[in-house]
């Protein structure tokens, strides 16, 4: 009974120590603040190879910056160019300009643009980017939007005045948002293949004259090769984030009391980023985690918050936008792994398997 005893107070002992490594911060934070950019708060994105691209920047795992060229001549104006995604080979996509007027849409391989002109556009921008170098995006022209598309086949679809494209997986999935039905003014999650558009949000309340009497708007943000597809949508409580997988349409949840969260980027684990209660947060399994709870708590007692989650890659390493409560600056932020910690379930585990060892043990 004394060993036992033991092994119960060495239990309590470590099972407190568990509680503490939990506590303990399990991720760096990193500034990835570069005041040469053209906006240096922009919204960054983040590659599997640790690579940023951010505004008119791409920064090296290793923390080194390179500038993308912004399209057409230096001599027509200094030029602009913003990046919106970034994929395995280091190509970005995103819109520029050097006349100061209308952007238009942009492929960057290294730092060399093309541009993506269909002649129609008045304004362009692409949205993502793909492992086999194939992207997505819109232009607009007045009033009406429609996709663009490089490397994959769009089905079938119709559409009223605007459909857009934001996130593309390797699959050649495309998902974004349009209106799809002449009585619904309001743009919906939609995914778009080979074999054609398909509405993701197909709540619609009707009479009993089959008229439209009620439906809410949504987004889709992002597509991962297994098919999950992250955004957000509008319930009768506010705007929150939402998964499409399988046919169903999950309501992901907010942070506390807030009747707002949005899930922007989601990686092969299932795994999104996003942002609810003003602050940067992660989905999965059902649970929203502030990744405040993540941090070395004397890096938010200096009054640093993570307020927005934009992007996740493979590795699971985060990147998004952070704020000072005390002196108003903003920065920019990476998040990197420090180690695996193992969770409480299979310290029990290891735990009851010693016990039991121990309790078959032969008695001196």
């Amino acid at each position: 009974m004394k060993v036992i005893s033991g092994i119960a107070l060495g239990l309590i002992g470590l099972l407190a120590s568990v509680s503490n490594l939990q506590a303990a911060p399990s991720y760096n934070l990193t500034s990835i603040y570069n005041a040469s950019l053209i906006n240096p708060y922009g919204t960054p994105y983040i590659n599997d190879l640790g690579e940023i691209a951010v505004s008119n920047g791409v920064r090296s795992a290793s923390g080194n910056w390179s500038y993308l060229n912004p399209i057409g001549s230096f001599d027509s104006g200094p030029g602009y160019a913003y990046v919106t995604g970034i994929n395995n080979l280091g190509q970005t996509v995103g819109s520029s300009t050097t006349t100061g007027m209308y952007m238009g849409a942009v492929v960057w391989n290294g730092t060399t643009p093309t541009g993506i002109d269909d002649g129609a556009a008045r304004g362009s921008t692409l949205t993502d980017i793909n492992n086999h170098g194939h992207w997505v995006g819109y232009g607009e022209n007045h009033e009406f939007a429609y996709p663009l598309a490089e490397g994959i086949t769009l089905g079938s679809a119709t559409y009223y005045e605007r459909a857009t494209l934001h996130g593309l997986n390797d699959m050649g999935v495309a998902v974004g948002q349009a209106i799809t039905h002449e009585q619904i003014p309001a743009t919906q999650a939609i995914s778009w293949s080979a074999s054609g558009m398909q509405l993701l949000d197909n709540r619609v309340i009707t009479d009993v004259d089959n008229n439209i009497v009620a439906y809410w708007q949504s987004i889709a943000n992002d597509i991962n090769n297994a098919g999950q597809v992250i955004g957000q949508a509008e319930y009768e409580a506010g705007l929150h984030a939402t998964l499409w997988e399988n046919g169903s349409m999950l309501d992901l949840g907010t942070l506390g009391a807030s009747d707002y969260s949005n899930a922007y980027k989601i990686n092969e684990a299932g795994i999104a980023v996003g942002d609810s209660n003003d602050r940067a947060v992660s989905f999965h399994a059902g649970q929203v985690l502030d990744l405040n709870l993540l941090v070395d708590p004397a890096i938010l007692a200096s009054g640093w918050i993570l307020s927005k989650a934009t992007d996740i890659n493979e590795l699971g390493w985060i990147v998004g936008i952070m704020n000072n409560t005390l002196t108003g600056q903003s920065e920019l932020f990476l998040l990197k792994p420090i180690s695996a910690v193992p969770e409480l379930s299979t310290w029990l585990m290891m735990l009851i398997g010693a016990i039991v060892a121990l309790r078959r043990r032969p008695m001196a």
